[in-house]
């Protein structure tokens, strides 16, 4: 099934209700502009290929009937791997919008073709304990905290990723992992995981800065992924630059360690020892100072709806951080601007791997979220 050719209307149908959940026909038709008869066609054929199921709620005091079109569920599966210098996190998620599994392990600092091999290997174990066919899996995204190169499209990975250079990672991991490979950036697989699968999709135009190796952020602009002309569009590290403080996850660690508490990645910051909370104290005001400055530029350039914070961080320590943010009273140039709200993150930590899953699914079947104009996926851009 995973081979099977769709409309362009048809994918727009797809992405309408993985956005929603469930949706009556004539709600699809009013959204996409569509006829009546035309919706219920769309609706037959994605229905008679397996790819939908039909429902039938009552609602109002009346007992109206309404049918309701759902993605069908376990049918369609598309896998997401997000790696920090120390763990990789694998996520495997369905077509229908459920997260099936998320599983974190420790890996030592290695080639590419070894994480990949690493990879693999946690993705068929997951497969296999979920019963899951690798036939059904769509693709994997692969998040990598990087830039991508003008020129030939290949990543520029964060610094303390070298081995990752001048390397083309999605015909490694693909040919590894024997599935189609997209890479895509952290901060873009954030704000993707944060938008479909944890009420980002209510919000029009949503933003998330991603506290991780570097300090990245992504944008998604009415139901659209904002890339950039070459993938590297909201690459917000340049708001601190290297050898200054940075409301990073890497800052923290290298901080914890500066004062003698023995961390050595992001994963290590869950289980912190108690002589470590003043530290933390101290690192969560500056950088919630910093963030505030950040929310500032983030709403002058978009205007979102809301900010969310998120990153690999502990969902606890985000919460923390985000608490500390003065949102409401930033002062701003502008008479009237309004800055938007700032929420912590709720996938945490698991929203990389989990938009990177999103990935594949947006390359095959989602024609708005991933079409700026110029679609770089749907050409045949990987990376």
């Amino acid at each position: 099934m995973k081979s099977v050719s769709l409309s362009y209307n048809e994918r727009r149908f797809l992405e309408l209700i993985f956005r929603e959940k469930s949706i009556s026909r004539s709600e699809i038709a009013e959204r996409m502009d569509l006829t009546g008869s035309s919706a219920s066609r769309i609706a037959a054929r994605l229905l008679e290929i397996g790819l939908l199921e039909d429902g039938v709620e009552r609602l109002g005091a009346m007992g109206q009937p309404r049918r309701p079109l759902a993605i069908a569920p376990r049918k369609l599966f598309s896998s997401g791997i997000n790696f920090a210098l120390n763990t990789i996190d694998v996520a495997v998620i369905d077509l229908s919008g459920k997260v099936i599994a998320v599983r974190r392990e420790a890996l030592e600092r290695s080639s590419p073709s070894v994480a990949a091999k690493r990879a693999s290997e946690i993705l068929d174990g997951m497969l296999g304990s979920e019963g899951i066919s690798k036939d059904s899996v769509v693709g994997a995204g692969i998040s990598v905290p990087a830039n991508f190169s003008d020129t030939d499209g290949r990543v520029v990975p964060n610094a303390l990723f070298t081995e990752y250079d001048e390397v083309d990672l999605d015909a490694v991991f693909g040919n590894i992992i024997g599935l189609e490979a997209v890479i895509e950036n952290d901060g873009a697989c954030a704000a993707l995981g944060e938008y479909y699968f944890a009420e980002g999709h209510r919000h029009e135009i949503f933003f998330l800065y991603h506290l991780g190796h570097g300090f990245n952020a992504g944008a998604v602009l009415n139901g659209r992924l904002y890339r950039g002309a070459h993938g590297n569009a909201c690459v917000t590290g340049v708001l601190f630059p290297y050898g200054k403080p940075r409301p990073t996850g890497t800052d923290l660690v290298n901080e914890l360690v500066q004062r003698g508490i023995a961390v050595s990645d992001m994963a290590d910051l869950a289980n912190l020892p108690v002589d470590a909370e003043a530290v933390v104290d101290e690192w969560l005001k500056r950088a919630a100072g910093q963030l505030e400055e950040a929310t500032r530029i983030a709403t002058g350039f978009f205007d979102p709806t809301v900010i969310v914070i998120g990153g690999r961080l502990p969902l606890a320590l985000t919460q923390r951080l985000t608490d500390l943010v003065r949102w409401q009273d930033i002062p701003g140039p502008s008479r009237g601007l309004r800055i938007a709200p700032v929420v912590a993150s709720k996938l945490g930590p698991d929203g990389g791997a989990i938009g990177a899953a999103c990935v594949p699914f947006f390359t095959r079947f989602f024609p708005g979220s991933m079409d700026n104009g110029h679609n770089n996926y749907a050409n045949g851009r990987r990376g």
